[in-house]
């Protein structure tokens, strides 16, 4: 049962993003390339982390979020924001602290809450704070 969770629940996770990268694709949402940049870099810091800890299933999920997310990123590169403002640096910046903390201390712990922090303090304020031309009903999966 462990095992078909560790599958599904990627696969669900996956789907999530389908919406959101077609409408990217199509040009009607024009994401910030920015957040996704720092999102797909928390998330690439996590798996790694997670991998290091023997955390297998949490890995796999982490690790097709940042896929999808480096896919709407690629996207984005193309078609996206190029603005990029304070919280995007602070956000970064925590993100990276994450990892100079889980490097001192060889916890992957570190990693795992800097992120996170970093995911709910940068992006996701551009997120609730900017209006259109990037946000549409498709929302952010995760």
């Amino acid at each position: 049962m462990r095992t078909l969770l560790t599958i599904v629940g990627p696969c669900i996770s996956a789907s999530g993003f389908l919406p959101y990268m077609l409408a990217t694709f199509r040009g009607t949402i024009r994401p910030r390339v920015a957040s996704w940049a720092t999102w797909s870099t928390g998330h690439r810091i996590a798996t790694v982390a997670a991998f290091s800890d023997g955390a297998y299933a949490s890995g796999a999920l982490t690790a097709v979020a940042t896929a999808c997310e480096l896919a709407i990123l690629g996207f984005a590169l193309h078609k996206g924001q190029w603005t990029y403002t304070w919280i995007d640096g602070s956000s970064q910046g925590i993100s990276l602290a994450g990892m100079v903390g889980w490097l001192s201390t060889s916890n992957a712990i570190w990693a795992i809450v800097f992120s996170i922090i970093a995911d709910f303090f940068g992006p996701s304020q551009h997120s609730t704070t900017d209006g259109p031309p990037h946000r549409t009903r498709t929302g952010r999966p995760m």
